[in-house]
């Protein structure tokens, strides 16, 4: 399943579901670290946020420690200064966020060496002022769909492969993996970000809640 998403406005009161994933924007800065983000974790486990530890995985996934808050799933992207948070409870999210400003080199060149061949010959057929834009949002689809997967770059993007047209992204390859199980949505945010969310399992609404402080 691929499609947008755009945002609309909610409160953090209001209870996450089994079928829901929450998407949150906050802004970031390197001196602060994943403050916001368990600030926001917290909210939702009714804790301290100064007590709320965080783990890594194996490949640098963080994640709540096992427990009493291992129901609660989340990732998180950052690009310049802001971030995107997506929360879950039955399902893990991946999500990943790129400032379209920060991607300047040849975008070709990098296709050729990391994405699938098929992904490289779209992009090649782009015209010259649209290629930046769709490199972007083939880079967040595959990054959302690696980070929901768990092995995150390492697994290797060109083990990954979507399309994006004018439409919504569609994914046309992931190795090992079943394509009816995954979902991939990408998100409206504005123009200056281009931004993706997904997940292997059940449907679920994708509920865009706003700025966090």
């Amino acid at each position: 399943m691929s499609e947008h998403v755009r945002p609309t406005q909610a409160k953090l009161a209001e209870p996450l579901g089994e079928d829901e994933i929450h998407v949150w924007s906050c802004a970031y800065r390197p001196a602060v670290g994943r403050g916001p983000l368990r600030r926001l974790l917290a909210r939702y486990l009714g804790c301290d946020a100064d007590t709320l530890r965080l783990r890594e995985e194996e490949h640098g996934r963080p994640m709540l420690p096992v427990g009493r808050h291992g129901a609660l799933r989340f990732n998180w992207s950052h690009s310049g200064e802001r971030a995107l948070v997506a929360v879950a409870r039955s399902v893990q999210p991946g999500i990943d966020l790129e400032h379209r400003a920060r991607r300047t080199r040849d975008v070709q060149a990098l296709a050729r060496r990391f994405f699938a061949e098929a992904e490289a010959t779209a992009l090649a057929r782009c015209d010259d002022a649209g290629r930046p834009l769709h490199f972007l949002r083939l880079w967040t689809a595959k990054e959302a769909l690696l980070k929901a997967q768990g092995r995150g770059l390492a697994f290797g993007m060109d083990r990954v492969a979507v399309s994006v047209g004018p439409g919504a992204p569609e994914l046309l390859a992931f190795e090992g993996e079943a394509l009816e199980d995954w979902h991939l949505k990408e998100l409206i945010c504005d123009e200056a970000w281009v931004a993706a969310l997904a997940w292997r399992g059940q449907p679920m609404e994708v509920r865009w809640r706003g700025d966090f402080e």
